[in-house]
């Protein structure tokens, strides 16, 4: 363990892993997963408050100038992701059943 992380657990009365419990990784089972798993992930800055459009984000891929159907990488076949009216899209707040989904 190093002095940083000793002092921290010391410091909030913690013990184990600094970052434990912090992060899950999950399967994507099917393109309606990885398109909601996308949606959720880039509207986060708009969810925290932090930006008032997901795409004002400025280290996000959804307002990169440049990513277009063209210019990225095709993870899927669903259409959706970065196609048509997306930003507006990964605007509109998540449904329950698309929360849940994602837990």
């Amino acid at each position: 363990m190093t002095t940083h992380v000793r002092r921290y657990l010391r410091h909030d009365g913690h013990s184990g892993h600094v970052w434990q419990g912090r992060f899950k990784a999950f399967p994507i089972q099917d393109d309606e997963h990885l398109v909601t798993v996308v949606r959720y992930v880039e509207r986060n800055p708009l969810r925290a408050g932090l930006v008032d459009r997901a795409e004002d984000w400025r280290w996000s891929s959804l307002g990169t100038p440049v990513a277009t159907a063209e210019t990225l990488p095709k993870l899927t076949s669903d259409e959706r992701l970065r196609l048509g009216d997306w930003p507006s899209f990964v605007n509109q707040p998540l449904t329950e059943a698309e929360v849940d989904a994602i837990r």
